[in-house]
């Protein structure tokens, strides 16, 4: 750690630390402005380093399939198993707290699960603590700030975003892409503690295109489909917030020169139009009526000894206050796929965090 002096040329060194024999690579690097430090670590393990470069606490990382969680150990709601590692961090908002003498270092999953490190006393502390209002009022306002300050770039997050510019872009400043980094966390935030006056800003951030992943599409299958990285999870924090998305696409369908297909988008009357879909409807006649889905997720059921693997495509929409979601089950065991189901009923996103779970884990 270094200090930069006033007037002098050169920072001094305060502290410096060398990986231990017994620690995972560092994946990321937390400083506060009382020079408290916190390494996040391949391990999974959080390491706090006190401002005078001594390591006054470890927590090991754990999942959920976990089984007794020791003393200096926290185990996640969702953490992600693969040959790489265990994963847990991801689209999560970690910040430092001071109250009074006392330092904490919070880490929030995007589920709404905290670790919550006294980092004065050396201790892992319970959520429920007395302070958790006050936590909640700092991921508000912090929340809040980011989303305001990245909001009047907006234009150079685009340009940051954007896969499909062949125009030479300009250097990124590394700032803009730290904050990036954020701002899914900031977005779910807003949802979940209902931030109200970052409305206009959320519904500015819609339009903003990340095209992500692409595979095969398994209704529609002479298209790949492509998925919207961002979108998803500020139209579902604009449904938080009670307010209908203007319907820029989630998902896109692509032909077989990587070429998207034209597909209907904001359209005003969409609920109108879902009224006259019906199960004989093709892949393609359903997206020209009713434009892309909300959310797409698979699913396998076992039916008279015979795995059944089917496709949910789900549309949401508001009306006298009400929120429904309809809901077309797609048959894939079948050539060509067809709607087993179609029904229309209330949101049950409203009762759970299940959507952002399935927007933000897949």
């Amino acid at each position: 750690m270094l200090e930069h002096i006033p007037g002098s040329a050169e920072p001094r060194l305060v502290w410096e630390r060398w990986q231990k024999w017994n620690e995972s690579s560092p994946h990321q690097l937390f400083v506060s402005d009382t020079g408290w430090s916190i390494l996040r670590t391949h391990g999974p393990q959080l390491i706090a380093v006190s401002p005078s470069g001594r390591d006054v606490l470890r927590v090991d990382i754990l999942g959920p399939r976990e089984g007794k969680v020791g003393r200096n150990a926290w185990q996640a709601d969702h953490a992600t198993y693969t040959t790489a590692g265990l994963f847990w961090s991801k689209h999560a908002w970690p910040y430092f707290f001071r109250d009074a003498e006392t330092d904490f270092f919070i880490w929030r999953t995007h589920r709404g699960q905290r670790l919550v490190l006294d980092l004065t006393h050396a201790a892992i502390l319970p959520e429920a603590d007395v302070r958790a209002r006050e936590w909640d009022a700092a991921e508000q306002r912090d929340a809040s700030a980011l989303l305001a300050m990245l909001t009047e770039q907006l234009q150079e997050v685009q340009a940051l975003l954007s896969k499909s510019s062949t125009a030479p872009q300009k250097e990124v400043p590394s700032e803009l892409r730290k904050h990036l980094d954020r701002v899914v966390g900031a977005v779910v935030l807003v949802g979940a503690h209902r931030i109200h006056a970052c409305l206009p800003l959320l519904q500015q951030w819609e339009s903003v295109e990340d095209w992500s992943s692409v595979s095969r599409s398994s209704v529609f299958r002479e298209a790949s489909l492509e998925e919207q990285a961002f979108r998803p999870i500020v139209q579902q924090s604009l449904r938080r917030l009670g307010v209908q998305p203007r319907g820029f696409a989630a998902y896109s369908f692509l032909d077989a020169k990587h070429e998207r297909y034209a597909i209907p988008e904001c359209l005003p009357d969409r609920r109108e139009r879902a009224a006259t879909l019906e199960k004989t409807m093709s892949a393609w006649e359903v997206l020209q009526r009713v434009g892309a889905p909300d959310l797409i997720h698979h699913g396998t059921e076992l039916s008279d000894d015979v795995e059944r693997a089917f496709e949910h495509w789900e549309y949401d929409f508001q009306a006298d206050g009400q929120w429904t979601t309809l809901q077309l089950r797609w048959e894939l065991n079948s050539r060509p796929p067809f709607i087993a189901e179609l029904q229309e009923r209330p949101s049950s996103w409203l009762q759970s965090n299940a959507r952002e779970q399935a927007l933000l884990e897949r």
